[in-house]
Formats: C-alpha cells, structure tokens, sequence
C-alpha cells in the first residue's frame, strides 16, 4: 500500500483486523501487503488483546483502552524481514 518502508499505515492496520476477521491467513493478509506475517500476527494479537480488555473493562476504564487502541494502531515502525 505503498508509504515509507517499515511504516505501517493506519488504514492498512486496519485493513489487515478486517481481512483477519473475515477470515483471511496471516500468511495470505502478509502476502497481499508488504508486510512480513509475524508482523501482521502481532498486529492482530494486539487487537484481541485490546478487545479482550474491552469486555472485561469497568466503565471508567473503556475510554482509556479506547485512546490506547487508537494510538497503538497509528503509524508505526516495523522491521522488514
């Protein structure tokens, strides 16, 4: 999805939650962006994390695990493997 190398774009993470929640590989998800598969694994598993803490949250707690997603989920840097 094109960028600078190593950066991981808000709409591609995205992107790769929808495409693993419609059931798609790690694997098959690393191959359609140039992203390595543990890369896209750690992105996914962060998301389950994140929802898992969602269900369990009191109610003071659900905006501060809100803005963590959101920020978690910014542009980030990977190493490209």
């Amino acid at each position: 999805m094109g960028g600078t190398k190593g950066v991981i774009k808000l709409m591609d993470n995205h992107t790769i939650i929808k495409l693993n929640k419609e059931g798609y590989s790690n694997r098959n998800i690393s191959k359609m962006f140039p992203i390595n598969r543990k890369t896209v694994t750690k992105y996914w598993n962060e998301y389950v994390e994140q929802q898992t803490l969602l269900e369990v949250a009191q109610p003071y707690d659900v905006t501060n695990i809100l803005e963590k997603i959101s920020t978690s989920l910014s542009l980030r840097k990977s190493v490209m493997v």
